[in-house]
Protein backbone atom coordinates (compact mmCIF):
# COMPACT_ATOMS: atom_id res chain seq x y z
CA UNK A 1 0.00 0.00 0.00
CA UNK A 2 1.09 3.53 -0.63
CA UNK A 3 1.57 5.99 2.20
CA UNK A 4 -1.50 8.01 1.26
CA UNK A 5 -3.63 4.85 1.23
CA UNK A 6 -2.41 3.94 4.70
CA UNK A 7 -3.26 7.44 5.94
CA UNK A 8 -6.70 7.30 4.31
CA UNK A 9 -7.41 3.99 6.04
CA UNK A 10 -5.92 4.69 9.48
CA UNK A 11 -7.22 8.22 9.99
CA UNK A 12 -10.92 7.23 9.85
CA UNK A 13 -10.16 4.26 12.11
CA UNK A 14 -8.53 6.58 14.63
CA UNK A 15 -11.43 9.04 14.38
CA UNK A 16 -13.87 6.16 14.98
CA UNK A 17 -11.87 5.16 18.07
CA UNK A 18 -11.99 8.77 19.29
CA UNK A 19 -15.76 9.05 18.76
CA UNK A 20 -16.41 5.76 20.55
CA UNK A 21 -14.29 7.00 23.46
CA UNK A 22 -16.12 10.32 23.68
CA UNK A 23 -19.51 8.60 23.47
CA UNK A 24 -18.54 6.12 26.19
CA UNK A 25 -17.14 8.93 28.35
CA UNK A 26 -20.51 10.67 28.13
CA UNK A 27 -22.24 7.50 29.36
CA UNK A 28 -19.73 7.16 32.18
CA UNK A 29 -20.28 10.77 33.27
CA UNK A 30 -24.09 10.55 33.15
CA UNK A 31 -24.09 7.40 35.26
CA UNK A 32 -21.55 8.90 37.64
CA UNK A 33 -23.74 11.96 38.12
CA UNK A 34 -26.68 9.73 39.04
CA UNK A 35 -24.56 7.86 41.59
CA UNK A 36 -23.20 11.07 43.10
CA UNK A 37 -26.48 13.00 43.29
CA UNK A 38 -28.60 10.00 44.23
CA UNK A 39 -31.38 11.07 41.90
CA UNK A 40 -32.65 10.11 38.47
CA UNK A 41 -34.76 12.80 36.80
CA UNK A 42 -35.48 14.32 40.20
CA UNK A 43 -36.51 11.04 41.82
CA UNK A 44 -34.36 9.92 44.74
CA UNK A 45 -32.42 6.64 44.65
CA UNK A 46 -31.72 4.50 47.66
CA UNK A 47 -28.11 3.99 48.68
CA UNK A 48 -28.46 0.33 47.71
CA UNK A 49 -29.55 1.33 44.19
CA UNK A 50 -26.57 3.70 43.96
CA UNK A 51 -24.19 0.86 44.94
CA UNK A 52 -25.76 -1.35 42.27
CA UNK A 53 -25.39 1.38 39.66
CA UNK A 54 -21.76 1.86 40.67
CA UNK A 55 -20.77 -1.80 40.33
CA UNK A 56 -23.10 -2.85 37.52
CA UNK A 57 -23.08 0.22 35.28
CA UNK A 58 -20.38 2.76 36.04
CA UNK A 59 -17.36 0.57 36.86
CA UNK A 60 -17.88 -1.91 33.97
CA UNK A 61 -18.23 0.96 31.51
CA UNK A 62 -15.09 2.64 32.80
CA UNK A 63 -12.90 -0.44 32.82
CA UNK A 64 -14.18 -1.68 29.46
CA UNK A 65 -13.21 1.73 28.08
CA UNK A 66 -9.71 1.27 29.52
CA UNK A 67 -9.45 -2.21 28.01
CA UNK A 68 -10.77 -1.04 24.64
CA UNK A 69 -8.21 1.74 24.42
CA UNK A 70 -5.36 -0.54 25.52
CA UNK A 71 -6.30 -3.18 22.93
CA UNK A 72 -6.52 -0.56 20.21
CA UNK A 73 -3.12 0.85 21.25
CA UNK A 74 -1.58 -2.60 20.88
CA UNK A 75 -3.30 -2.92 17.52
CA UNK A 76 -1.74 0.35 16.36
CA UNK A 77 1.68 -0.84 17.53
CA UNK A 78 1.25 -4.10 15.63
CA UNK A 79 0.27 -2.21 12.51
CA UNK A 80 3.25 0.14 12.85
CA UNK A 81 5.61 -2.82 13.13
CA UNK A 82 4.15 -4.28 9.93
CA UNK A 83 4.72 -1.04 8.02
CA UNK A 84 8.48 -1.49 8.04
CA UNK A 85 10.22 1.75 7.12
CA UNK A 86 7.18 3.53 5.79
CA UNK A 87 7.03 7.28 6.34
CA UNK A 88 3.59 6.95 7.98
CA UNK A 89 4.93 4.62 10.66
CA UNK A 90 5.43 7.60 12.99
CA UNK A 91 1.79 8.62 12.50
CA UNK A 92 0.59 5.15 13.46
CA UNK A 93 2.88 5.19 16.50
CA UNK A 94 1.31 8.53 17.44
CA UNK A 95 -2.14 6.89 17.28
CA UNK A 96 -0.81 4.12 19.55
CA UNK A 97 0.67 6.67 21.96
CA UNK A 98 -2.57 8.67 22.19
CA UNK A 99 -4.63 5.51 22.71
CA UNK A 100 -2.24 4.24 25.37
CA UNK A 101 -2.16 7.53 27.24
CA UNK A 102 -5.97 7.70 27.15
CA UNK A 103 -6.18 4.15 28.51
CA UNK A 104 -3.72 4.98 31.28
CA UNK A 105 -5.58 8.19 32.09
CA UNK A 106 -8.93 6.43 32.30
CA UNK A 107 -7.34 3.74 34.50
CA UNK A 108 -5.69 6.14 36.94
CA UNK A 109 -8.38 8.79 37.19
CA UNK A 110 -11.19 6.25 36.94
CA UNK A 111 -9.79 4.30 39.87
CA UNK A 112 -9.44 7.54 41.80
CA UNK A 113 -13.07 8.40 40.98
CA UNK A 114 -14.20 4.89 41.95
CA UNK A 115 -12.54 5.18 45.35
CA UNK A 116 -14.10 8.61 45.87
CA UNK A 117 -17.56 7.27 45.00
CA UNK A 118 -17.13 4.30 47.33
CA UNK A 119 -16.20 6.67 50.14
CA UNK A 120 -19.16 8.90 49.34
CA UNK A 121 -21.61 5.97 49.34
CA UNK A 122 -20.21 4.63 52.62
CA UNK A 123 -20.74 8.07 54.13
CA UNK A 124 -24.30 8.14 52.74
CA UNK A 125 -25.00 4.82 54.47
CA UNK A 126 -23.87 6.27 57.80
CA UNK A 127 -25.97 9.43 57.44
Amino acid sequence: MTDITIILVTLPAFMFEYLVSVWTLRWINVRGDVIETGAVQGLPLSTEARWIKLYHEWAPLLFSQCAFLAIVAFGWISLALELGHSSVRALVYAYAFLSGVASLGFSVFGTQNLLRMISMLRQAEVD
